[in-house]
């Protein structure tokens, strides 16, 4: 008679918000990443100024709940005001960048700073996922520093 294998608890994997937060992040950066390559592709096609119209209200639509539920749910599972803080900070990065960052001087500036609020948008779930992870089961955060309630 086989053993089936054992199936990972359900607290190891990230909340769907902190999954849907690094994934959006990811695409962010890759979209800025990518941008100049697609700009040099501008003559072949004709609507990517339409394209890049919308494109970042899109992501706002989607990293607005997303960050505000991660950092809901988080804190009220394990009170850390730090990670609220840095996953607010990396979406305010984010929409500053979105919606200023066209009037910045050049390309290279709005780039930077959203890769800055990507960074700070996907450590923030990182460490949200890794707090929630630890409040459920206790020996998995050896580095786990308590709750941060101040």
């Amino acid at each position: 008679m086989s053993v089936p294998p054992l199936a990972a608890p359900p607290a190891l994997k990230p909340s769907r918000w902190d999954r849907l937060g690094i994934a959006v992040s990811g695409v962010c950066v890759a979209h800025c990443l990518l941008l100049p390559a697609l700009v040099s592709m501008l003559p072949l096609w004709p609507t990517s100024a339409a394209v890049h119209g919308w494109l970042h209200p899109v992501f706002a639509l989607v990293l607005v709940p997303t960050t505000v539920l991660a950092a809901a749910s988080g804190y009220r599972k394990h009170g850390q005001r730090r990670i609220v803080a840095l996953l607010g900070v990396g979406l305010l990065v984010i929409l500053v960048a979105g919606v200023l960052g066209h009037a910045a001087p050049g390309a290279f500036a709005e780039t930077a700073v959203t890769l800055a609020g990507s960074s700070l948008l996907i450590a923030g779930h990182w460490r949200n996922w890794q707090a929630d992870r630890c409040c459920d089961d206790a020996t998995a955060c050896t580095a786990h520093q308590g709750h941060d309630h101040s």
